[in-house]
C-alpha cells in the first residue's frame, strides 16, 4: 500500500453521503491499495483522542463505496493492523448492489460525437481536469441516463456545473440537508433553469 496526500483523499472521500463532514473525526493519514481498489484513512477524535478508520473499496464500474468504518479503536498500531488487512490482502472491486444503475463509463463514446471542449480533455495539458471530472461524476450517487452523452456532447457545461455543485455540497456535507425551497431560490437567481432542474430532482432524490 502507499500513502497518499490529504487533497487526494478528500478527493476520495467526496464519494461518501455526507463527503468530507467528518465531525469530530477527521483523517490525519491515508493509503491506496498497490493495485488502488482499496482506499483507507487513519482518523483521530478531536475530543477523546481515539483513533478511527475510514475503508472505502472500488465497485466494478469504478465508484467508491464505503466498506468499513470505525470511529472507537484504541491505539494507533490497532487501528494500522485494521488498514493493512483491507488494503494489503488480496482484493477484487465490489458488485454494484441491486437495483442500483451502473456508471457507464465517461471515457467511452460509442457512436457519439463528442464536442470539442469534450474532445480538449483528451489532451495531455488537461489529463488532471478529466481526471476531476470522472471523479465527479463517479461520486454522483444515481446520475441519470442522459448524463455521461450529455457531458460528452453539446451538454458539457450543463452536466460540469451539476458536477461541481454536488462537489460544493460534498465538501461542506450539506448534501444531506438542502431542501426544495433552498433549491428554488438558488434557481431564481441564477436563472438557468435546464441545469438546476436536474440539479434539484437529483438533490431531492437523495437528500435527507
Amino acid at each position: 500500500m502507499k500513502k497518499i496526500p490529504a487533497p487526494f483523499f478528500d478527493i476520495i472521500a467526496l464519494s461518501l453521503p455526507r463527503g468530507l463532514a467528518f465531525g469530530d473525526n477527521p483523517p490525519i493519514d491515508a493509503w491506496l491499495s498497490d493495485n488502488e481498489i482499496s482506499c483507507a484513512a487513519l482518523t483521530r477524535n478531536v475530543n477523546s483522542g481515539c483513533f478511527g478508520t475510514i475503508i472505502l473499496r472500488r465497485r466494478t464500474d469504478g465508484v467508491w463505496g464505503l466498506l468499513n468504518r470505525n470511529e472507537f479503536i484504541a491505539s494507533e498500531d490497532e487501528a494500522q493492523v485494521l488498514i493493512q488487512h483491507y488494503l494489503n490482502n488480496p482484493s477484487f472491486p465490489s458488485p454494484v448492489p441491486s437495483g442500483i444503475r451502473r456508471h457507464l463509463p465517461l471515457s467511452k463514446l460509442g457512436k457519439r460525437t463528442p464536442s470539442e471542449v469534450f474532445k480538449a480533455l483528451a489532451s495531455p495539458k488537461r489529463r488532471l481536469g478529466a481526471w476531476m471530472l470522472n471523479q465527479l461524476y463517479l461520486a454522483l450517487p444515481s446520475p441519470d441516463v442522459n448524463w455521461v452523452p450529455d457531458c460528452q456532447t453539446g451538454n458539457f457545461h450543463t452536466r460540469l456545473w451539476e458536477a461541481h455543485l454536488l462537489a460544493i455540497f460534498r465538501e461542506q456535507g450539506l448534501l444531506g440537508f438542502v431542501r426544495k425551497v433552498v433549491v428554488a431560490k438558488i434557481a431564481a437567481m441564477t436563472g438557468w433553469r435546464p441545469v438546476w432542474q436536474g440539479v434539484t430532482n437529483f438533490l431531492m432524490h437523495h437528500g435527507s
